[in-house]
């Protein structure tokens, strides 16, 4: 069989459907199980999907931004505000702003130590039941090669977002579209600001007009 980029194909070349068998279906079915594993034990101590996380970076980096979640576990911002939004209702997080007032900061509160705490027992014994049979070897190196596997794809990743921004059409349009969207923003500010104030002129103008005297005699 031909190798691809190093690493040889997982099925016979050409073969449809071969994708069912192979390693990115691997990792979907056991990320699957152990979704099927830990949400209910998630959903006992309050949580929901995605939070449990924050509460771990939280408790192992200190008081930690909205910017710094996203960025370490590679999603939208949006979506880890409003996943700190719901920690913050339910009691689990507490926020403050930071020194420069443009961004908060999270901490815990005694709740959420006390959740991420069950949840930490409850991946440990996700953990043993995973890696049950595995040898301290074994489980060593299949940490490894799933931290490899996921270097391997971030790199692919960058290489893509470097192509898309290096000139490309798609690139320079949605450049150009932002810009014409952000241009538009503001005329569209500047014509409310200027029929406010010439609403409010206007009306200062029939206000005196009302007030004045017939015939323009002196007050």
């Amino acid at each position: 069989m031909r190798k691809q980029d190093g690493a040889a194909p997982c099925g016979p070349e050409g073969q449809e459907g071969r994708s069912l068998h192979d390693p990115h279906m691997l990792l979907y079915r056991a990320f699957h199980a152990q979704q099927g594993y830990l949400r209910p034990r998630m959903a006992r101590i309050g949580l929901g999907p995605g939070q449990p996380k924050l509460l771990g970076f939280i408790a192992k980096n200190g008081p930690s931004t909205q910017h710094q979640m996203a960025q370490y576990f590679e999603i939208d911002a949006a979506a880890v505000s409003r996943m700190l939004d719901s920690l913050k209702r339910n009691g689990f997080i507490e926020e403050h702003p930071c020194k420069d007032r443009r961004c908060r900061q999270c901490q815990l509160t005694p709740r959420g130590h006390e959740a991420l705490r069950q949840w930490d027992a409850y991946c440990d014994t996700e953990q043993n039941a995973m890696l049950q049979g595995f040898s301290p070897d074994e489980a060593r190196q299949f940490m490894d090669y799933l931290k490899r596997a996921h270097d391997n794809l971030m790199r692919a990743n960058e290489a893509d977002r470097r192509a898309a921004g290096d000139g490309s059409p798609t690139s320079k349009s949605a450049r150009a579209n932002t810009k014409r969207s952000a241009a538009m923003r503001v005329d569209a500010a500047n014509v409310d600001t200027t029929a406010r104030a010439t609403a409010a002129t206007n009306s200062r103008a029939k206000a005196s007009t009302r007030n004045q005297p017939i015939g323009g005699e002196a007050q």
